[in-house]
């Protein structure tokens, strides 16, 4: 019987193999690495062709995250500055109303 996925039990590792089944194993990680070796060469061109759009956009973006991260920073801290204030307000008046 030729070995298949379908036909092979389970092995601890999810793969559909049994255990023992190195030949399986193997096929695998051979589609595995020919698949990650593919990935890392379109990387590659992918920088020698569009790199330099690619770091214009990724500075873009970068610095628009640091403007939106400054501009929540001053809210926060103008928010509390109103809360004090208005706490100041309030416990100025608490002993002329009695």
């Amino acid at each position: 019987m030729e070995e298949t996925k379908e036909n092979c039990g389970p092995d601890p590792y999810g793969r559909g193999w049994e255990h023992g089944d190195h030949k399986a194993m193997m096929w695998h990680l051979v589609k595995e690495a020919k698949a990650e070796l593919l990935k890392e060469k379109i990387k590659k061109r992918l920088e020698a062709v569009e790199g330099k759009k690619l770091d214009e956009i990724a500075n873009m973006l970068v610095e628009a995250k640091m403007e939106m991260r400054k501009a929540k920073k001053e809210f926060w801290k103008k928010k509390m500055e109103m809360k004090e204030k208005m706490m100041e307000i309030f416990s100025e008046g608490e002993g002329e109303q009695e």
